[in-house]
């Protein structure tokens, strides 16, 4: 499954669904690379920030967050494949 992610609220609520449903599922957060910031903190396992000038290279609006959220980031790694 294929989930948009920008602060990674929907991220975890979807993964978390779809993993209690269908254990062996797979859910890709995904995100415009010129936003990458999810993407880069999930790799890292540490939040990392993007300015506002490069979040808002994107004309994806609703994915312009410049980090993902403190609590967003552990759940959402639990399910998440990269």
């Amino acid at each position: 499954m294929l989930v948009p992610v920008s602060g990674g609220g929907l991220l975890g609520g979807v993964a978390a669904a779809v993993k209690q449903l269908r254990p062996k599922a797979k859910v890709y957060g995904v995100e415009p690379e010129l936003a990458g910031d999810a993407t880069e903190s999930y790799r890292a396992g540490a939040i990392h920030t993007w300015g506002a000038e490069l979040t808002s290279r994107t004309i994806a609006d609703g994915l312009r967050t410049q980090s993902v959220g403190v609590r967003n980031l552990p759940t959402s790694r639990r399910s998440w494949t990269a």
